[in-house]
């Protein structure tokens, strides 16, 4: 009975073991499919996406470039001008409907402020950074849940009477190679500290404008706009670009994914 049982453990441990090399395989294959070029397209997409998002925030804003009484004609022309750098994207786009959405509330600095700086500080990098910090958690548990199985399973195979558990270590090990628990857990981690980065990058802007003298000042005003959509800029930037590194080296099924819908 002990030797049948034994072969059907054992058996039903290659079977799983197969499988999920089999899925790794898979997984790796679509993601070959899902080219650089393509994943490059899909970024330098969303970069023009989020460079229109600031162009339009700044022009709501009415600071510099868009204060004099020619403002409509330079936002056209900046318009063009971030458009005409993915010319080469528009058949990807053929048949995509784009998402309607209201303007933002904005018509002056003040009005920014609360729906652009404060609005990105309460309802996106903060939520985020204890989200993906969280997550960070969880992965980092999980591949020591892994590792820990793994080594008891390693030790039963020693024990005559225990030999048929250790036809399951492959599945284990092959599993803990698909998630890869440890690099999730390093990828989350960066990107929690980025969200917080971010974070305290748009609070410290408006603590030094709440301490200025000068900050109803046109001038003042300008670079406090300007400064705020270079914060939220780089930070697109670098999910942008881990984005593009984890899609491109990594297995589908054990990649970071973040949204990126900071609106």
């Amino acid at each position: 009975m002990a030797p049948a049982a034994a072969r059907i453990s054992s058996g039903a441990g290659v079977g799983l073991a197969w499988l999920a090399a089999a899925s790794a395989g898979s997984l790796a294959v679509v993601q070959k499919l899902a080219s650089r070029g393509q994943v490059q397209g899909w970024a330098r997409a969303r970069s023009v996406s989020e460079a229109l998002k600031t162009e339009v925030y700044i022009f709501l804003a009415g600071v510099a470039p868009y204060r004099g009484a020619d403002k409509l004609i330079r936002f056209t022309e900046n318009v063009k001008a971030v458009l005409e750098k993915a010319d080469d994207l528009k058949d990807k786009a053929i048949g995509i409907a784009p998402k309607t959405r209201s303007l933002p509330p904005v018509n002056n600095v003040e009005s920014y402020i609360a729906e652009r700086v404060e609005a990105q500080i309460r309802d996106y990098y903060g939520p985020k950074s204890r989200e993906t910090a969280s997550r960070a958690r969880q992965f980092r548990a999980a591949g020591i849940a892994v590792a820990l199985i793994a080594a008891l399973l390693s030790a039963t195979a020693s024990v005559p009477k225990w030999q048929a558990v250790a036809a399951w270590l492959p599945v284990i090990t092959t599993i803990a190679a698909v998630v890869t628990a440890e690099a999730a857990f390093h990828r989350y981690e960066a990107l929690a500290l980025e969200y917080a980065r971010t974070e305290q990058q748009l609070k410290d802007l408006l603590i030094d404008r709440s301490i200025d003298e000068n900050a109803s000042s046109a001038a003042a005003g300008d670079e406090f706009v300007h400064s705020a959509e270079l914060v939220i800029s780089i930070q697109n930037e670098a999910w942008m670009a881990r984005r593009v590194a984890a899609d491109t080296t990594l297995p589908a099924g054990g990649t970071a994914r973040a949204n990126c819908d900071n609106s």
